[in-house]
């Protein structure tokens, strides 16, 4: 069990786990090519036998000793000085890194084993090299670099006949094309692999090309020919020797055929039989080898049959052979989907309390490569919102729907862990958008979850598939209101909600305004008014992020004009501590000047000198002075407390297309996090970051996790953001007035921002919520 540990180095095995779970498999495994030179006879030897040893554990999916291996064989090559094995040994062992979810190693070893390729000009290595480093760069997410890569490979193949490599590449790229949405061209290139592929005699090779060419038709509405072609490969598969690229090619068959039976209602019992058969064939093929991780896949996956089958006992016993696999691989990244499988099978029995503990095992392995899973995914395609997010709500679920059941005086115990859960959930959803394993790291200090000020409430709407629970975090302890509307009419209502919010004319905002009010507010309005509470922290789920809470109506008002609002991403994150009110300084940034694609900000102006009056002075870099270089000189230079950004931002699904418009280019928000990355380490971090003139898309959940976690990523307490852009001068009005209601004593950021929006309410122009609403306090709210 512990030979993996020593391998993992932070870098989970969870490629492959994740795209079996997704139902994305892509093959094309690069052997490694053996030199044989017959100077230094006895040197030579020892490494072609461990490269051949490393080749034959990769192909037989023992990628651990294949490791060793490729170890052994870099370490004696480098010492004789035998360059081309080495770049062999470089080439074979990235290839079992990638194999395992490694990538930033196998990228690592890819970098200089090219070096050494180009050195001797060697194509045929030249190509296998670029080959592994082309379909790496597709697993985590950079196409761009993947299609160069790929497309070297492809051209330095053909030129030095290596068939086996330009078939394998063509596959690659055929499916990063997938991944791009580009399926009549992947097609048509999965055709050229496959006669390549038969040219070379590699069947093994026409197989996995072959099921991803189905996989390919039923994702384009063709099931005929999926099925035809699944068949095809299925016959392929089942004449080859035992061998791990046989055990994965049949697996991806079953896993094929499973969805195709279930889109068809499970009516088609062919589907099932070849799902069955497909997984069956697969478990013999790995035990005949000895490859449990391909065994614990196709039990695993016959056990899901199983259980969806309604054959409980049987689908019980795979699922536990199948987590013993995975354990005994140490390999959590596999473990944790039977131990949630396990949980699913005992709910469905009835055993609660067994089926909780399953599911808490299986969040405790994902906790532990949870940072790896999900840094190996980028581009906007990050399996996260299928392949863990589900745990943790079904966790959550299971928890609160036990607590309302509980007569036995535990309900407030479950309903703490449910919130913990959601927690995780919410910390790992930050991290997936950020693509940063750092990101929950990134407060100034973390206070206990119950340590709330005096008035304040904090509210959790957890959207479940049939229903809606509010988790209230009182002075007086948790409380736990269920709402019998199920998730989609939430969703309907909150998108309809959103896009009439911008519809600044007309009233049409108040019906889904009423109606999210009924669901969210007036089932715990009596325990609000019990405790007296005067300020609502959201912690937002889902499509909830993208609204503000604050233009809610109970059809006489609007929720503002009885409670302060502000929005965390979660309460573990951020450290509610009141604003000093001495010694506040002010950095104050701001565009005025229209750029490609961008308005004018005429007001911007106005808003810096009316800020910077009301704090007594500050900083100001404005149009020309607003430059990335002097934004982050001046932060280096000294500690604010307040950092105004008054230009336009924009907030997209994808972290890295996120960002802040300056003088002379774009602030990315890895960017911001650079130049304030100096305040995460005094005592005292940038208190508040305001962004006055930012946006994200309606209805874009992924984006707005972005407006949600922007205080964190900067290192800052709190961030004072738009959700959509609007009339310039409302902006500067309303943050203004903030300002001056945030310098009185004793305020708070949520009760200033709640006047300032009241006052901007009370402005018969801007009397709209379109134009006061957006703006969100997002953090600390004291």
């Amino acid at each position: 069990m512990g030979k993996l540990a020593g391998y993992r180095d932070n870098r989970a095995g969870l490629i492959a786990a994740a795209m079996l779970t997704v139902g994305i498999l892509a093959f094309g495994p690069h052997g490694a090519a053996a030199v044989v030179d017959l100077d230094e006879a006895a040197a030579l030897e020892m490494v072609e036998q461990e490269l051949q040893g490393g080749s034959v554990d990769y192909n037989e999916g023992r990628f651990v000793d294949a490791l060793e291996h490729f170890d052994a064989a870099l370490g004696r090559s480098q010492k004789y000085a035998l360059d081309e094995l080495t770049a062999d040994a470089l080439a074979g062992r990235a290839e079992t890194y990638k194999a395992l979810g490694f990538h930033g190693k196998a990228l690592g070893d890819l970098e200089i084993a090219l070096g050494l390729a180009e050195r001797q000009d060697k194509t045929s290595v030249l190509a296998k090299i670029h080959g592994i480093m082309g379909d790496t760069y597709r697993r985590i997410g950079e196409p761009e670099k993947a299609t160069e890569q790929l497309k070297l490979c492809v051209a330095l193949a053909r030129q030095s006949g290596e068939q086996r490599t330009l078939a394998v590449a063509m596959n690659d790229l055929a499916n990063l094309m997938m991944t791009t949405d580009r399926g009549g061209e992947a097609l048509a290139t999965y055709q050229a692999a496959i006669t390549v592929a038969e040219d070379a005699g590699e069947a093994g090779l026409v197989a996995t090309t072959t099921v991803n060419a189905a996989r390919l038709h039923w994702e384009s509405g063709n099931k005929q020919a999926s099925a035809s072609l699944m068949h095809a490969a299925f016959q392929k598969l089942a004449a080859l020797p035992a061998g791990h690229q046989k055990a994965y090619g049949l697996i991806a068959i079953g896993s094929l055929a499973r969805e195709l039976w279930e889109a068809e209602a499970r009516k088609d019992g062919r589907y099932l039989r070849l799902a069955h058969g497909a997984y069956s064939q697969a478990a013999g093929s790995a035990e005949e080898t000895g490859d449990l991780r391909s065994l614990s896949y196709a039990l695993g996956f016959l056990g899901q049959l199983y259980e969806r089958t309604g054959r409980r006992q049987e689908a019980e016993q795979l699922t536990q052979r199948a987590r013993f696999a995975a354990e005994t691989l140490d390999a959590p990244e596999i473990t944790y989907l039977w131990q949630w499988q396990s949980g699913r099978l005992l709910r469905s029995a009835g055993r609660t309390e067994d089926a909780i503990g399953s599911y808490q095992n299986a969040v405790a392995s994902l906790q532990k490569v949870r940072q790896d899973f999900l840094v190996g995914f980028r581009g906007g395609r990050s399996p996260f919102r299928k392949a863990v997010e589900p745990v943790f709500l079904e966790l959550a679920d299971l928890l609160l729907e036990s607590a309302s059941q509980d007569v036995a005086g535990n309900a407030n115990v479950k309903l703490v862990a449910a919130r913990e859960t959601i927690e995780q959930l919410k910390a790992a959803e930050l991290q997936d958008y950020f693509q940063d394993d750092c990101v929950a790291a990134l407060q100034a200090k973390v206070k206990p979850i119950d340590e709330l000020a005096e008035r304040t409430a904090a509210i959790y709407p957890i959207l479940l598939s049939d229903r809606l629970e509010l988790l209230v975090t009182l002075p007086s302890g948790l409380r736990q209101v269920t709402v019998e509307v199920p998730s989609a009419a939430v969703t309907e209502q909150i998108r309809s909600y959103r896009i009439l919010l911008e519809k600044r004319t007309t009233r049409q905002y108040l019906r889904p305004a009423r109606q999210l009010y009924d669901w969210l507010i007036r089932p715990i309005e009596p325990l609000l008014v019990a405790e007296n509470i005067d300020t609502l922290v959201f912690i937002p789920d889902g499509p909830l992020r993208t609204v503000p809470m604050a233009a809610l109506h109970d059809g006489e008002e609007h929720l503002i004009s009885r409670y302060a609002v502000a929005v965390a991403p979660g309460l573990s994150l951020i450290d509610p501590k009141p604003t000093a009110q001495e010694g506040l300084s002010i950095l104050l940034a701001g565009l005025t000047e229209a750029k490609p694609g961008f308005a004018a900000l005429p007001n911007v102006e106005a808003e810096l000198s009316m800020a910077a009056e009301i704090f007594g002075g500050g900083m100001v870099l404005k149009d020309e002075a607003f430059l990335l270089g002097a934004f982050k000189k001046n932060m280096s230079e000294r500690p604010y407390t307040v950092v105004h950004i008054a230009s336009h931002g924009q907030f997209e699904a994808e972290a890295a297309k996120s960002f802040l418009l300056a003088y002379d280019g774009k602030l990315t928000l890895d960017g911001l996090e650079d130049v304030l990355k100096l305040s995460r380490f005094r005592e005292e971090p940038v208190e508040l970051l305001t962004l006055s003139a930012c946006r994200t898309a309606a209805g874009d959940d992924r984006a707005a996790l972005g407006l949600a976690g922007v205080a964190i990523k900067a290192g800052a307490r709190s961030a004072l953001a738009s959700l959509w852009f609007i009339n310039d001068r409302a902006s500067t009005d309303l943050v203004t007035e903030f300002y001056r209601e945030l310098n009185k004593p004793c305020a708070t950021k949520a009760k200033a921002l709640q006047n300032a929006q009241l006052k901007i309410l009370s402005d018969t122009p801007y009397r709209h919520p379109g134009y006061w609403a957006p703006f969100l306090l997002i953090g600390n709210w004291l």
